[in-house]
This record gives structure tokens, sequence and C-alpha cells, in this order.
């Protein structure tokens, strides 16, 4: 059976979408249809789909060199680089990083979007941090919704991406490992997408149709009801979890959003983060970013300043 031997495993809101949609033209590449399958991560996610049903997403590759897949929440997982090496030893990885307060700030705005985040405010849901560890604070619904945990909504701790990629690094050799900054990306996307290629060993000289941007900030003006329905109903979630494979569940799913976000859903620059909050974020990771550089060798004072 076929099966990934590359792994983008984060972290979110880090341009691993616009990456993934530029790999999956290369005719060297085969990506997992769906991106974030979550499959190695499931402590954060309350599931645990059959490996068949994982492994059937990639039946369609057709001896393609790199078989990958894209799951943002690999590198926040405690549990997901053991397991990825246990399923392939020689797995190639990539990690794409960017300033931390940059990322919780959009990464709290996405969750909002897609229903997971109850408090619309991001201030406000940083402070309701510690009561969240304690699995108060959620939305009303969370308990019914397998693909939401606490520790998805805990925003510092997912922005100390020391710890994070430490775990990948003395899990796998540094041949098997790449880091993207994205600022990088942002700045030159064609360069270090040719330097991904470099590293996966497939034809340098691909280029995907455009390097535009995917997966944009977006804010939601008006839920359907049948969609919120289905997500909030336990009796209907419980209802299809007998009779669809998780999976299969899940494209349907986004299926549904995908129609009803097409007409309620519009793209907006997010409004800039207030400058205390700002500076007390960055406060809050200095320590952990003057750690990451060392680890990676890379200087990061970019992410650094309090103006």
């Amino acid at each position: 059976m076929k099966k990934p031997n590359f792994f983008m495993v984060g972290a979110p809101k880090c341009g691993t979408t616009s990456m993934y949609q530029y790999l999956r033209q290369h005719p060297d590449i085969f990506m997992h249809p769906g991106k974030e399958p979550n499959f190695f991560a499931d402590e954060l996610f309350d599931k645990d789909p059959p490996l068949e049903e994982y492994l059937n997403n990639f039946r369609n590759s057709d001896g393609e060199k790199i078989i990958g897949e894209a799951s943002t929440w690999y590198l926040y997982s405690k549990e997901a680089a053991k397991r990825i090496k246990l399923f392939d030893p020689k797995a190639k990885i990539l990690i794409m990083l960017r300033n931390p307060v940059d990322m919780i700030y959009a990464l709290h705005n996405q969750l909002v979007y897609g229903g997971q985040e109850n408090i619309k405010y991001f201030r406000t849901a940083l402070d309701a941090e510690s009561e969240r560890r304690l699995g108060k604070l959620m939305p009303s619904n969370y308990r019914d919704l397998s693909y939401l945990k606490p520790e998805r909504l805990l925003y510092r701790d997912i922005g100390m991406y020391e710890e994070q990629v430490l775990r990948y690094i003395s899990t796998f050799e540094k041949s098997q490992i790449h880091i993207v900054i994205f600022d990088d990306f942002r700045q030159n996307s064609e360069a270090v997408y040719v330097e991904v290629l470099k590293f996966l060993g497939v034809d340098t000289s691909f280029r995907p149709s455009s390097f535009d941007v995917f997966n944009a900030s977006k804010t939601r003006i008006y839920q359907g009801k049948l969609i919120q329905r289905f997500r909030t109903n336990p009796i209907l979630l419980s209802f299809t979890r007998s009779l669809i494979p998780y999976l299969i569940r899940k494209r349907l799913f986004k299926s549904l959003s995908s129609f009803y976000g097409a007409v309620n859903t519009k793209s907006q620059k997010r409004p800039p983060l207030a400058s205390d909050l700002k500076k007390s974020l960055t406060t809050f990771f200095l320590e952990d970013i003057e750690r990451l550089e060392k680890l990676i060798g890379r200087d990061l004072t970019i992410w650094k300043s309090l103006d």
C-alpha cells in the first residue's frame, strides 16, 4: 500500500496552505487531497481513524518520488514526531515558522471564523487561557466536536516554538528536516519554493501556475443555519459518526462549509494588533525566540522588535 514519505508539520498560519498548493502541482509530488488530516496528532483531536482509512487517501499516487501531506498541528503535538518516526524513519519534514505574535493573532482569527473559538476578541481569549486549561470557557458544544480540544486554544503555548522544533530535531536526522521562515517566504516565494524542491530531491525547474497567497484572513458575516446545526447538534453528530467514516465525514463537512462560506464570507485584512498587547506578547516570547535562534542557527531579530 502506498504511504507518505514527506510531512509538512506546521506551524499554523505560517504559509503552509500556499506551500501545499504549490507543491501539489509538481509532477514529482503527490499530496494528500485534503490538507490537515492530522492523523499523527490524534491526541489533539480525540479521534483515531484506522490506518487503512488514512492510507486510502494516497491510493491515486502514481510513481511520484514524494508522497506527502500537510498537517499544521503536528508541530504542536507532543506525540506526532515520534509517531511519524515509527511510521517512516526516513521521512522528510518541512517546518514553517512565523513571528509567534503574528501567528497566534492570525490563528485566533481563523478559529473564530471556523466556529472553533467562541471568544471573538483576541485579548479576551488570551485572558481565558488559564481557565481553558481546566476545560472551562470553551464553546458550549466542544465536547461533541471531535476536532476540538482545550489545548488547541492555548495560544501562548502554540507560539512557543523552541520545544516543538526540538522534538523534531531530536527525533530525525538534520538532513531530514527543512525549516522555512515565513518572512522569507512572503518576500520571495519562488526562491523559498525552489529550496524546498531541492530538499525534497525533485526537479527544481518546475514552477506552479502562480505564487498566489492561499488561506488569507477571512471574516464570516453570517453563518447558515444548516451548517450551524450540523456543528452543534450532538444527536446529528453522533448519528453521522456511526454511519460515515471520519475522513469522508470531514470532507462532507468541508464541502458544506465551503458552500455556505462562499456567500457568507468576505476576505479582509485583520486590524493591527493593539500596540500594548503586541509589546506584551513579544516580551513574553522573547526568551523562546532567542533559544530558537540558537537551535536553528538563524537570526530572528525581526521578531523581537517592540515597535
